[in-house]
């Protein structure tokens, strides 16, 4: 007796598919085949099965020998997204903006058929809207129509030119039209108006659908023709005449239209034609206004650092060069500029002026020397800072002695740059008086104290060497000793 090993199964297939759906698996590993669901009941007896539900399935595979293995399979069916589409509105007019959107669930995905991977869309044309859903792999639509309706398209007929004095008939018309407003008032389709002058018009119309538009027009009332326009032009520059009154026009330098351009003055006719072939002049007269005269008031000199006012004296509006608007502009240019300024005035004429600033350097002078000296003596004061310089006293040049006491002050005589004043005090002090007390005369071997006698606070210089304001001195031998009044004695202020 011979043991035989039961069959291997194997089974292919995808084993979870979306609602709606089928799918496919595929046993292998013997000759027949039983598919069974998990309750029992046959499904199919063939290797490959087709299923549309989900559940636990078992497939029974029986080889050439009669021996047979079991495998189970779980299948899952998986739950369509839900998909709603929700819309703003599913009629609207021409010119309105439709929202389209549908609810958020996390890990859905979405795709319009306008291109379009966002939850939400606005749509203004009219059309069949779809969106598919995608999640967990499976997919759901849903649609929505949407109607655009035009807006009524207006028609006006009738009376649009008339003669005056006379009653218009105007007529508005439009498809599937449902009711008319005027602003004039009117509700019905046509209105009868008797306009003193050409006039301006506008019908609502609003059609079945709720949808409404507008339409303006004008009435030509043909009068006595008229130019209007204004009487002067700046120099330079144009204005607009226009000519009312009839349908034809013709000036009297060959223009054919009612409206025109000029910018020279002189006289202007034009001759006017009505809708009943009459016709009329009318003239306008233009001149020039004056032109507009402007300066600028300032200092044109500064020194750097310093500050100017600029003020333009003439104008109702202003622009300078520096972006101000103002009539007065304060400056502080760094080097030498030029400011421009073009102001408009009463007439909107404009005129400019321009006004150079010039930006000196600064210059500081010092003034070095001793500040003060001895009596008898002089004193240098040197100033640097400049070359061309004048002192107090007239003198010229760098220096000056000084021979008094006083204040010294020097200046610069150059206009290129800018300097100040330097100014130096200088004193003069007076030799100090001094005498000596003590005994004129000694007997040999004897001493006696010397005293140096001053009512000024000075400094001491004996002939000995000494520096106090006295000494003690002997005659062993004979000797003569002074203090010294002018190169030897000296006071706290002396050279």
């Amino acid at each position: 007796m011979t043991r035989r090993s039961n069959p291997v199964v194997m089974v292919s297939g995808n084993t979870s598919f979306c609602d709606g759906e089928t799918t496919q698996l595929t046993a292998t590993g013997g000759q027949t085949y039983m598919w069974r669901n998990n309750y029992g009941a046959l499904v199919s007896n063939t290797s490959t099965v087709t299923l549309s539900e989900g559940g636990s399935y078992t497939v029974i595979a029986t080889d050439e020998y009669a021996c047979s293995a079991t495998q189970p399979v779980n299948v899952v069916k998986k739950n369509l997204p839900v998909v709603s589409i929700v819309a703003s509105s599913n009629e609207v007019c021409e010119g309105t903006t439709v929202s389209l959107g549908a609810g958020w669930s996390s890990g859905y995905t979405y795709h319009w058929n306008t291109g379009s991977n966002n939850r939400q869309i606005e749509v203004t044309t009219s059309g069949v809207y779809v969106l598919e859903v995608t999640a967990n792999g499976c997919t759901a639509a849903d649609s929505v129509e949407i109607l655009v309706h035009s807006l009524p398209e207006i028609v006006i007929s009738g009376d649009t030119i008339i003669t005056e004095g006379e009653t218009a008939t105007v007529y508005a018309t439009a498809a599937q039209a449902v009711s008319y407003h005027w602003n004039t008032g009117s509700n019905f389709n046509y209105i009868n108006v008797t306009p003193a002058t050409t006039t301006y018009y506008t019908v609502d119309v609003t059609n079945v659908y709720g949808c409404s538009s507008q339409k303006s027009f004008r009435i030509v009332v043909n009068t006595t023709p008229t130019i209007v326009g204004n009487d002067a032009i700046c120099v330079g520059d144009s204005t607009l005449l226009q000519a009312f009154g009839g349908v034809s026009y013709r000036w009297n330098d060959g223009v054919m239209t009612a409206s025109r351009y000029v910018s020279a003055p002189g006289t202007y006719v034009v001759t006017v034609t009505n809708s009943a072939g009459y016709t009329a002049t009318a003239s306008k007269t233009i001149s020039y206004y004056g032109v507009p005269t402007v300066s600028i008031l300032g200092e044109q000199d500064l020194c750097k650092g310093e500050n100017t006012t600029l003020t333009a004296n003439n104008g109702v509006s202003f622009n300078w060069s520096t972006g101000a608007s103002s009539q007065s502009i304060t400056v502080s240019p760094s080097q030498n500029t030029t400011y421009s300024v073009t102001i408009t005035d009463q007439n909107g004429c404009r005129a400019s002026a321009s006004l150079p600033i010039v930006v000196h350097e600064n210059v500081q002078l010092v003034i070095s020397g001793s500040d003060h000296f001895c009596a008898g003596d002089s004193v240098v004061l040197t100033a640097s800072g400049d070359n061309s310089l004048v002192w107090s006293t007239g003198q010229t040049g760098n220096r000056l002695v000084v021979y008094e006491s006083g204040d010294y002050s020097v200046s610069s005589t150059n206009t290129d740059v800018c300097v100040s004043t330097a100014t130096k005090h200088v004193d003069k002090y007076q030799l100090p008086t001094v005498s000596i007390t003590g005994a004129s005369a000694l007997c040999q071997g004897e001493s006696a104290n010397l005293t140096a006698v001053t009512n000024e606070s000075v400094a001491y210089a004996w002939s000995t060497g000494a520096n106090t304001n006295a000494i003690n001195v002997n005659s062993t031998y004979r000797d003569q000793y002074s203090c010294l009044q002018c190169s030897g004695v000296k006071d706290g202020n002396s050279a």
